[in-house]
């Protein structure tokens, strides 16, 4: 079994909103290559993987984003809790994850014998 969690290459701070300085902020210079779900699959069943799961998951909110967004900063999640609520939250998160734009991959795989 192969379990991989790894920050999206196709962030929606990044590829829609084009934040540079969550680009800069973000440790990206730790990850030799970034993935998005398409070549984070080709790249696992190419090396003897079958997919179990490829799928994302959205660890910040919209109010942590539109603070990135306004002031160039982290903790919008915590600043702006008042643009939070539980449904905003999980219909922001549903909508990222559909977009492919979310700010984390997870994957599992097995290798095939």
């Amino acid at each position: 079994m192969l379990l991989i969690e790894t920050p999206n290459a196709d962030d929606v701070l990044l590829s829609k909103y084009n934040s540079d300085a969550f680009m800069d902020f973000t440790f990206w210079s730790e990850h030799v290559f970034l993935y998005n779900s398409n070549n984070l699959s080709c790249l696992v069943e190419t090396n003897g993987y079958e997919t179990i799961i490829n799928t994302q998951i959205q660890r910040y909110n919209l109010a942590n984003h539109l603070y990135w967004l306004a002031y160039n900063k982290p903790c919008g999640h915590l600043k702006w809790q008042d643009l939070s609520s539980p449904e905003l939250d999980d219909a922001y998160a549903r909508k990222l994850i559909n977009l492919k734009k979310a700010d984390t991959l997870w994957y599992m795989a097995r290798r095939i014998v």
